[in-house]
Formats: C-alpha cells, structure tokens, sequence
C-alpha cells in the first residue's frame, strides 16, 4: 500500500509525496512480463507445445530486450494513476485541472530496484461557505400589464399590418416616401439605395432627417442634406459621423387602417374577435414582462451574491484559464470584424499600426472580470449542491424552443441543440444558473423598484 503525505503549499495549493513499495512495483512487473512472455509470438519459437524452462528464459531475455522499456512506462503510468487517484480519494482531496507531478525523470531505468518516490503539485476547490439568502436584499421590479399596455400594442399591430394608399398633397408626420437616396459618409464612398421607404415620425429616425422631408412632394430633383449621427446611434460604427444625404422622392402615401374583419384575416392564427385578439396580447406581454423583469433581478440576484462572498479563495489556475478564454474570444470578435472591413473593401493600412497603450490597462480588466466569473462558478455550484437543485429538462426545452422560434420554430434547431452536447450544455448550465437565482429570490429580502411597463421594455 502507498504511503501518502500532504504539504500546504498555499491557501489552495497542495503538495503530495506518495511512496509506493518496491514490492508493489516487482510485483506488477513479474506480472506483466510473465503474460508477456507467454502471449508475444516470436520468430524461432513454436507455440505448439509447452517451451522447456530453458528456452522460456531464452524467451523471456527476448521480451525484455524487445519490449522491456514498453513494459515499464506502461506500469510506471499506472501506478502513478492508481496511486494518485488513491491519495486523492483518501486525502478528501478535490483537484483544480492537471497536477504537476514530479520525480518521474529516471524511474524507468530503476523502477523495481527499489520504493518509487514521487510529487505531485496543484490547486483545490475551496470550501465555500454560503451566506443565509435571508440576508440578501434584492431590488426586484414591480410593474403589471395594464390595459392602456395593450391598448398601445394592438394599435401597433394595426399600424403594422395597416395600407398605404399614394396621396397627391405634401408628406405629412405618419405618411410613409418611397425615395432613391444617396448616404456619404465623411466624405468616403458614396452608398446609394433605390425605392427606400422611410415613415415620417418613426422611432430611430437620424435628427434633422423629418424636419427636412415633411412639406416636401415628390420631385425629379434631390434634396441635399448634411446632417450627422448622435454619438449614441445604435450602429456604433458611425456613431458621431457627418452624413451628407441626397434624397429624390418618388411618393407620398398616408396609412389606412384596415376594418377589423380585414385586420384579423392579415394577422392570421384563427383571430375572429377583438376580445381574442386582447387576451393573446396580454398573455404576450406578461411573458415577455415576466422574463425581463427575471433577467433584471438575476443582474441584481448575481451582484449581491458576488458582494457578499468577497476575498473568497480562488483557483489562480481557473482564473488563467478565464483569462485564456477570454483572450480567445476577442481574438476571434477581431478576426471577424477584420473580415467584415475586408469585405467593405476598407483600407487596412492601419490594421499595422497596434497600439499597445492600454494592454495593460485591458489585461488587468480582464483578471478582474476572470475573478468574478470564476467566484460566480464556484457560488453556483456551491448553491446547486447545498440547495440539491436537480436540472429542470422542461425548461431546458421552453428555452430551447425560444431559440427554435427566432428561426420560425424549426424543429430542426430543436433537432440540432439536443444533439449537439455543446449547445445542449450551455442552456442546461443556464437554466441551472436560474434555478440558483429563484432559490435565492425564494428567501431574500425584496426591495420594490417602480418603473413603468415602457421603462421595462426598453430595458437591454
């Protein structure tokens, strides 16, 4: 039996010497060259009839020769395993990724000649001891799906699905043009677009734009603007730019909402009755509430769960790999952008010039946010077992199917995520993830934050 001992290197790190008997090892190695010896067919050598003991030691010196050093790595590697497997076992020992072992360097040309000593070096889990989710205090949004919700939804719907009937007068707010534009950008390549339609008043609008086009009528000749995007336009990557925009109007249509016979026949799903049409509606709302209300609160849930186990000891092996991982994405997010301004046909000459300037001041982000992904993990799991959380597969499904629907409901999607065990994976650890966050929201103190059913949806 191997003789174990256990060093403290560190707050997590360990360090084992685990002696294992020569008598072990000879053992072991009699063994295996013994089944060697009688199983390896030889040239020379009939296997027809029992070898005489002479030629069974001719036979084993060619084994050794042959197949000695074979013989002993695989033994070596496997008491090594076992050994260490053993100690671990023992010791209650729960290992952070691979140990360093140690010792090794000349075993193979001694093993049997006496005790193998070796060492073997890494990290444990911590012990991580949850604080009472009573003491939790968790801002969590209070809002319902009132009527007035609905009322604005279902004159979105109509507007949506409404017509269009070409008018002969100036564009007014709500009417929608059909326009050829032209977009420079800077001063760079020009971009041109043929029968555009843009609704005057619409949300998302560049400033200035409806100012510019309402009292215009269609006309041969274009009408020039030079205008500029916020520095909090949605595509970033013009965000703070001037425009110069050459615009020809084509037509002026102003919106006619259907009757409702005609509305319930466009929307489909068998809708004959506004009473209908209502219910779905708040049902589709209150989901939609319900999730992002969850999703805040989870924000809120993670927060405090991170802010009350601080200065908990963590894996410097687990936060490298964070890190590691994290370089990778962003390597990857780089690589594809490059490909994507490859593709507009932009001048690279800058991609050479890499600034270094603030490397340091990413990387120590980066450790940051590996400390907190990593401390998030181990609370997690720490929850799922304290709790005896057990994955729940019809949610697994629902969100699964929330992801089928953004490509129509495929079942194939569906098909792909139950076959794929890295997708599976992901959303089972999330939905895990959210098990964790009810348990908590079960038991901590609440705190109502008001914000409006608008504010909610206009949440990230």
């Amino acid at each position: 039996m191997s003789q174990v001992s256990v060093e403290t290197t560190s707050a997590l790190g360990r360090k084992l010497t685990v002696r294992i008997p020569v008598e072990n090892i000879r053992s072991k190695l009699d063994e295996r060259m013994s089944k060697a010896t009688r199983e390896i067919r030889l040239d020379g050598f009939s296997r027809k009839k029992p070898l005489k003991k002479s030629v069974q030691d001719q036979v084993k010196k060619l084994v050794e020769q042959r197949f000695g050093k074979q013989i002993r790595s695989e033994i070596l590697q496997e008491l090594v395993e076992s050994s260490f497997s053993t100690a671990l076992e023992s010791e209650k020992l729960r290992i952070v990724g691979r140990p360093n072992i140690e010792g090794l360097e000349h075993s193979l040309e001694t093993l049997a000649n006496d005790d193998l000593t070796y060492t073997a070096s890494f990290e444990v889990f911590p012990e991580v001891v949850l604080k009472p989710f009573s003491e939790f205090k968790v801002e969590k949004i209070a809002v319902t799906v009132e009527d007035e919700n609905i009322d604005k939804t279902l004159k979105q719907m109509r507007e949506q699905y409404a017509d269009w009937d070409v008018v002969d007068r100036p564009a007014e707010t709500t009417d929608r043009l059909k326009v050829d534009f032209t977009r420079t950008i800077d001063g760079g390549e020009s971009e041109v677009q043929k029968d555009a339609f843009v609704i005057l008043g619409s949300s998302g609008m560049l400033p200035g734009l409806d100012d510019a086009l309402i009292g215009k009528i269609p006309s041969e000749k274009s009408i020039e603007l030079d205008l500029q995007y916020p520095d909090t336009w949605a595509d970033e990557s013009v965000a703070g730019d001037k425009i110069h925009l050459s615009i020809v109007i084509h037509e002026v249509a102003q919106q006619r909402l259907l009757d409702d016979a005609a509305f319930f026949e466009r929307l489909g799903g068998g809708i004959t009755d506004l009473a209908d049409l209502r219910s779905k509606i708040k049902k589709s709302l209150e989901s939609e509430l319900a999730n992002r209300v969850f999703m805040e609160a989870k924000e809120a849930v993670l927060e405090e769960l991170l802010n009350l186990h601080r200065g908990l000891d963590l894996p410097q092996s687990l936060i490298e790999q964070e890190i590691q991982g994290m370089h990778r994405d962003m390597e990857r997010e780089h690589k594809q952008a490059e490909e994507h301004v490859h593709g507009e046909h932009c001048n690279h000459d800058h991609d050479h010039d890499h600034d270094h300037s603030s490397e340091g001041h990413d990387c120590a982000e980066h450790k940051e946010e590996a400390i907190d992904r990593v401390s998030l993990g181990l609370l997690i799991n720490a929850i799922i077992q304290e709790k005896k959380l057990e994955l729940d597969h019809a949610k697994v499904r629902a969100e699964i199917q929330k992801i089928a629907a953004r490509f129509g409901g495929s079942p194939e999607i569906m098909k792909l995520y139950y076959q794929n065990e890295q997708f599976l994976g992901q959303v089972q650890h999330q939905v895990l993830v959210d098990q964790a966050v009810s348990a908590i929201l079960s038991e901590a103190t609440i705190i109502d934050k008001p914000l409006s059913f608008d504010e909610v949806m206009q949440l990230g």
